[in-house]
Formats: structure tokens, sequence, C-alpha cells
């Protein structure tokens, strides 16, 4: 087995010499297929959408390939990161959101839970025209990140257009019992006062 990895890497190493690109992409390929080894796999697969960008401008294959190697290792940052790009330059709205969901699936390997469904949101908000469904996100956000004075901000503005009074209350209030951050706090205490009070002045919460 050394023997014929040896030998590979050999073969490799001279097609690159050579800018022998094609060649080299169908032995990366081959060598996915044949070696076990998870990290290796995803190593060649990452080789191979280098050269498909870097060298034949093929950029919609190199898709292809990151998204193999992403389903392969979901934590695989350089597919991820090239995938993200590629979709919010292209306005590939749908795949960038199905791409940050896995991510706030597996704790935000992003750099934080919060950021995947902030973005999402966004993407829903501005992107989508879908205000429900960006209110949720960026529900799931604040939730995530309860301290955070900008999430509740964006969240709140955006709940108390699309959503009930006592919704918002709802969550204002889990969100008080989770954060520490005595400006936060104070934030939610002066809105659940003023939702309590709209509340209360409300002739449909009376029926």
């Amino acid at each position: 087995l050394s023997t014929c990895r040896t030998a590979a890497d050999e073969l490799e190493r001279l097609y690159a010499q050579q800018k022998s690109w094609e060649k080299l992409t169908t032995l990366l390929r081959n060598l996915v297929d044949l070696t076990p080894d998870m990290k290796l796999k995803g190593a060649k697969l990452r080789k191979v959408a280098a050269i498909l960008t870097q060298h034949l401008g093929l950029e919609t294959e190199a898709v292809e390939v990151y998204e193999s190697a992403l389903k392969l290792n979901p934590q695989d940052t350089v597919a991820k990161n090239f995938l993200i790009d590629y979709y919010r330059a292209h306005d590939k709205w749908d795949e960038l959101i199905r791409i940050l969901q896995n991510d706030s699936n597996r704790e935000g390997s992003l750099g934080a839970k919060w950021l995947s469904h902030f973005w999402i949101g966004r993407i829903e908000l501005y992107h989508q025209n879908a205000p429900e469904n960006a209110l949720a996100s960026f529900k799931k956000a604040f939730l995530s990140s309860p301290d955070d004075l900008i999430l509740l901000h964006t969240w709140l503005s955006l709940s108390l257009c699309n959503a009930s009074p006592e919704d918002t209350l709802k969550t204002l209030q889990e969100a008080r019992c989770e954060t520490g951050n005595p400006q936060t706090r104070a934030e939610i205490d002066l809105a659940v006062a003023d939702l309590t009070l709209r509340i209360s002045h409300d002739p449909k919460s009376i029926e």
C-alpha cells in the first residue's frame, strides 16, 4: 500500500510540474475513490476543486467537488467558505440557506451558532421577501445569544410588526431568564412593560 501511495504521489508531482491539469484531476479523483482514509479523501477533493478553479476555469464543476467534500466532512471550512461565497455571489439563496442551516445544526462552525441563523434571517428578509421566515431565524439567533443587543433590536423590530404581542412577550421573558448582560436585561424589561401595557389596553385581550 505504501509503495502504491508513493507512486501515486510521484505521479501527482509529475503532472503538476508538467501542468497536465486534466490528467492530475483524473488521478486525484481516482485516489479519492480508492482510499478509505476520509481525511485524505477530503484533501484530494480540495486539490481537485482548486485546480478546477485556478487552472481550468471550471468553477461550476468545482462547486460539485466542494459539495462532495462537505458531505464527507461537514466541518470542512475550505469547502464551506467557497460554497458560501459562490452561492452568495450568484444569488443562489436557497443553496446558501441550506449550507448555513447545516452549519447551525452543527453548533455553528462559522464561529457562533447565532451567526448562521442571523445570515439566514437576512437572506429571507432582504432577498426572499419572507418576513415570517426571517422572524423565526432572527428569533433563533437572539435566543442563541441573548446578551447581544443588536440581535435583540433586530428580532424585536421585526417581531413587533409580524408577530402577536403575546408571542413577542413570551420570547422576551424567555430571553430575560438567559441573559447575563444588565443592559440587555434592562431593555428587555422596558419592552416587556410596553407590551404588557399594550396587551392590557387591547380590546381583544378582554374578550
